[in-house]
């Protein structure tokens, strides 16, 4: 799923564990390496990683001007 074009960017992905708890998350994504995906959860300050076979979908966070 994930690409080189996501590097850096900010996308909301929906993720499930290994003990199939499934969680909503904003994250930056820093690399993407073996199937895994490496990224910054910036409202919990935290670099976190997320297996790609765990994940079961990703889309851009998009930004509003107001």
């Amino acid at each position: 799923m994930p690409t080189d074009k996501w590097i850096g960017r900010k996308v909301m992905i929906i993720y499930m564990d290994q003990q199939q708890h499934v969680s909503q998350r904003v994250i930056r994504i820093q690399k993407f390496k073996n199937g895994i995906l490496y990224a910054h959860n910036e409202s919990k300050s935290m670099t976190h990683t997320f297996r790609e076979k765990y994940m079961l979908t990703m889309e851009q966070v998009k930004h509003h001007v107001t």
